[in-house]
């Protein structure tokens, strides 16, 4: 079916790109002052995986709130509750085949609006765990079991420690297994929960990394092509250090990128806890160093697994901080380039650690103009913990990290770059026209000044790139490409000769 935006579903506030506040400051308007902390979910210690709705607002995924395996909640553009979802605004669910790993699950929206939570669970021993829920919190009965479903590959354990949604709406799950191990292992399941047998003759890969004691995986980005990189740790008995590897369609191991090993030596730990795929194909690993040096990092990988040497110092990235502990949790790639990392941190001498943001230029380096030259350090309280495990990206380019604050459910909303992403607080005179051509099923925008309009850009509630229409056709009128888009809310940027624009569109099918 074709996308339709009809008028009354034009929301767009069209100013020109100029700093309206600190990129890396805390956005006050969430939560009061910047923090949103909710008591209802006693029991709860912190935030484990979240996602961003077409509508801005938020989901969040819990560790366990005894009895209960999972518990999310539904939040508003402002950290407000919504109460149609779940009972009063959380789902609680209770997986009756196990109990659920705390530390290791993942929370995905499909393109249709349901949401999946990965993780493992166990009934005597562990294994690959999955649930599907509608957009309303309540379980899916067309998935698995009565919206859960296990999976063991071996009479021991297997840990899941997330999933992800393949353009075809098949599901990876990725972890480790004790078939042959423990081995790093990807299984695939079709969109109904069952195991898709054409993913190795076997539905599942497992496979060890050259020197590894242990070997699991942590995160996987799907390729355009349907390949999947995938990135983890592996254990030599001494050190822990980083790996990549490729998969093809097939299930198969991509000969052109076996498992590769990253290491810093001198007795540091470096263990990846997240990849985000760059538009040239290069990706970008967030990780924990640790013992010999403690810093937030991060490597880039070429699309052959070999390091980016043009990227930070030979391909790895530390903050260089005095650090006694610190975490890379999470990787965004932003639409212009730049590299935002996401975790927490301690500085020698102190007690506590605190939630912290990175930003770096495409190249690596420290973004001067983020926070305090490139680090953001969020401090509710100094004699508490905050920790931050999860972060996702509004459509307005404010930044959610979320986690927990003295083993209460929190988070913290930052500005970012807003030389690329606008806070609507002015108009434009005379304003940029918006003009609905009910025929060609496509909006034009014409530009208030005479110039050519050079470029229009539609992005998706991650930052990523949509749609993209270079030059016009017509002085300064150009399509706003929305054909295609599904339902959501979408940020379109017009860049004529003299400046650029930018506001959100909900475009409806």
């Amino acid at each position: 079916m074709k996308s339709q935006c009809f008028a009354a579903h034009l929301f767009l506030c069209c100013v020109p790109f100029t700093l309206l506040a600190q990129s890396g400051s805390i956005d006050l308007s969430y939560g009061g002052d910047g923090w949103a902390q909710w008591d209802e979910l006693i029991g709860s210690r912190s935030v484990r995986s979240m996602v961003v709705l077409p509508d801005e607002s938020t989901v969040m995924l819990t560790d366990r709130q005894e009895p209960h395996d999972v518990a999310l909640i539904h939040f508003d553009l402002q950290g407000e509750v919504d109460t149609t979802f779940g009972n009063g605004g959380i789902a609680r669910i209770n997986d009756p085949m196990g109990d659920w790993n705390d530390y290791r699950r993942q929370l995905v929206r499909q393109p249709d609006g349901k949401l999946i939570i990965g993780g493992s669970s166990s009934a005597g021993n562990d294994a690959f765990a999955r649930m599907r829920l509608l957009p309303d919190g309540s379980l899916d009965s067309t998935f698995g079991t009565s919206g859960i479903s296990r999976f063991n590959l071996s009479p021991l354990d297997d840990q899941g420690n997330g999933l992800l949604v393949l353009s075809s709406g098949q599901i990876l799950v990725y972890g480790y297994t004790e078939l042959d191990g423990p081995d790093a292992c990807v299984a695939r399941f079709d969109p109904d929960g069952s195991l898709d047998y054409t993913f190795n003759g076997t539905g599942y890969l497992s496979f060890n990394v050259p020197g590894a004691f242990t070997a699991m995986i942590n995160d996987a980005v799907e390729l355009p092509d349907g390949r999947v990189i995938v990135c983890g740790e592996r254990s030599s008995g001494a050190n822990i250090e980083a790996f990549a590897a490729r998969i093809l369609t097939n299930g198969q191991m991509d000969p052109a990128f076996p498992p590769q090993v990253y290491m810093i030596g001198d007795g540091t730990d470096l263990e990846p806890h997240a990849i985000a795929l760059q538009s040239d194909g290069k990706a970008v690993i967030a990780a924990r160093m640790s013992y010999a040096d403690n810093d937030i990092a991060a490597i880039r990988i070429l699309e052959n697994g070999g390091l980016d040497s043009s990227f930070a110092t030979n391909g790895f990235f530390k903050t260089g901080q005095d650090l006694s502990f610190a975490t890379g949790e999470q990787v965004h790639i932003r639409p212009n380039g730049s590299i935002v990392l996401t975790g927490d941190q301690r500085f020698t001498g102190e007690s506590y650690r605190h939630i912290s943001a990175v930003k770096l230029t495409p190249n690596g380096i420290l973004d001067q103009n983020f926070a305090n030259g490139g680090i953001g350090t969020y401090v509710l309280s100094s004699s508490n913990n905050e920790l931050g495990v999860a972060s996702a990206y509004q459509v307005d380019g404010k930044l959610i990290i979320a986690g927990n604050a003295n083993y209460r459910w929190s988070a913290v909303r930052i500005q970012d770059d807003l030389s690329t992403w606008i806070e609507p607080a002015a108009s434009v005179t005379p304003t940029p026209q918006f003009i609905y051509d009910a025929n060609a099923n496509s909006w034009w925008c014409r530009c208030p000044s005479e110039d050519k309009v050079v470029d229009v850009v539609v992005l998706d509630v991650m930052g990523r790139i949509i749609q993209q229409a270079a030059s016009a056709s017509v002085a300064n009128r150009v399509t706003i490409p929305t054909l295609g888009l599904t339902t959501g809310t979408y940020l379109v940027r017009v860049t004529d000769q003299q400046q650029s624009f930018a506001g959100r569109i909900l475009v409806s099918n």
